[in-house]
């Protein structure tokens, strides 16, 4: 079976959240759950995602980009806000220019797509 849930997650400096929907959060509702960056210990790129190891949790977190596009932006976030501190646990296949290429073909996208979406 797919166990796999759809969630909406936040990077920020210092916390990675997630609400169940994008109108959870814009409403303030209080998100689900809330990791400090501090406490991860692992970062490592999968082939359609990525993988954390979180300080005090057993198992590791398994997360999956929806969109294969977006997951060199993610990883380039990740890049900027753990890869110093994780050292060689720290572990990415993507790049920077994937990241800027990636992100180049999701705003022409978004401009495509204009109005069209606008509710």
């Amino acid at each position: 079976g797919d166990a796999a849930n759809k969630k909406f997650f936040v990077l920020t400096r210092e916390f990675f959240t997630y609400w169940d929907t994008q109108e959870d959060m814009e409403n303030g509702e209080p998100q689900k759950a809330l990791i400090e960056l501090s406490g991860i210990k692992e970062f490592k790129e999968t082939a359609d995602g990525f993988e954390l190891v979180v300080e005090g949790q057993k198992r590791t977190l398994q997360l999956q980009v929806i969109e294969k596009t977006e997951q060199a932006i993610w990883v380039n976030h990740w890049r900027d806000q753990v890869a110093e501190s994780l050292g060689d646990k720290f572990q990415a296949t993507s790049t920077v220019a994937d990241a800027e290429k990636a992100a180049a073909e999701v705003a022409a996208a978004e401009a495509e797509a204009g109005e069209a979406v606008d509710e």
